[in-house]
């Protein structure tokens, strides 16, 4: 009994840790709550929508190409980059969680 109580405190940071990695990101610019959507204009571009902003990632793996697949991001600002669809900021992502 005493090793299973000994196991559960050695797991207890691990867990603590992978919850709150992506919030405390050093390297990010911004942390986004939304959902993936593809928007066709403009030749069609994939997107991630929070309840206020559109963002274009410029680096978003096939895996999360998914329509209304909700995602947690970590992602820096595409500075000096451009994009013809004028939808939000570009990002490049740091870390994409599946919520």
């Amino acid at each position: 009994m005493k090793s299973s109580k000994f196991l559960i405190f050695l797991f207890i940071p691990f867990i603590l840790y992978s919850c709150t990695a992506l919030n405390t990101d050093s390297h990010a610019d911004l942390f986004i709550q939304g959902q993936v959507t593809y928007i066709n204009i403009e030749g069609g571009f994939w997107a991630i929508q929070d309840q206020n902003d559109t963002y274009e990632p410029i680096n978003l793996s096939d895996t999360y190409k998914k329509e209304g697949l909700r995602v947690t991001v970590s992602a820096n600002y595409a500075k000096n980059r451009s994009s013809v669809h004028m939808a939000g900021p570009l990002i490049e992502i740091v870390n994409i969680h599946k919520n």
